[in-house]
């Protein structure tokens, strides 16, 4: 069992996941992810992941400056058309605050890897432990 002072060495992970009350809730996506890294016992002894289910027209930037002022391993987003832009400023905002802050795009908008200039790229939940930084 984890004492206090090891879930304080604990790297952060937060994704973000947008929900549109009664129409769409982004967080199953991140879900997987989540539970499926958690299967991995490495992912859990190094890593805390936390998912930010995002309503609609919420402030992210002051979530932001709230969450990132202890270092943060990840930030990864939940991108759909209606949000990537908010995402790309959320992301260079979090790169401001938290240069050492890796940052994780996914979700239906991230299909076209050339598009984003990323050089590793996969469609698949179980690609995301192996993404891990430091794993």
């Amino acid at each position: 069992m984890l004492k206090n002072e090891d879930i304080k060495l604990k790297k952060k992970i937060y994704l973000f996941a947008p929900s549109i009350v009664a129409l769409l809730d982004a967080s199953f996506g991140v879900e997987k992810l989540k539970n499926f890294a958690c299967l991995d016992p490495t992912v859990n002894k190094i890593f805390d992941i936390e998912i930010l289910s995002i309503p609609t027209y919420t402030n992210m930037k002051q979530i932001i400056k709230k969450r990132f002022i202890e270092p943060v391993a990840l930030a990864g987003f939940s991108t759909f058309l209606w949000n990537i832009r908010d995402n790309i400023e959320c992301a260079a905002l979090i790169k401001h605050l938290s240069p050492e802050t890796y940052i994780m795009f996914g979700g239906p908008q991230v299909s076209d890897p050339i598009h984003w200039n990323i050089s590793d790229f996969s469609d698949d939940v179980q690609s995301f432990p192996r993404l891990l930084p430091c794993k």
